[in-house]
């Protein structure tokens, strides 16, 4: 989910939704890296 707001009772009816995970706004590449990284286990590529 992408939202602007940092706010818990956002996250929680997200959650309570199906939202696996967050993404604030501004957000960069490294943000976008991390959730997928804790979504699907992803690494950087080698290994590193």
């Amino acid at each position: 989910m992408i939202t602007g707001q940092r706010e818990n009772w956002i996250e929680d009816r997200a959650r309570k939704g199906g939202a696996s995970d967050f993404l604030y706004k501004p957000f960069f590449a490294k943000d976008i890296d991390a959730v997928l990284n804790r979504l699907f286990g992803l690494t950087r590529f080698g290994g590193v």
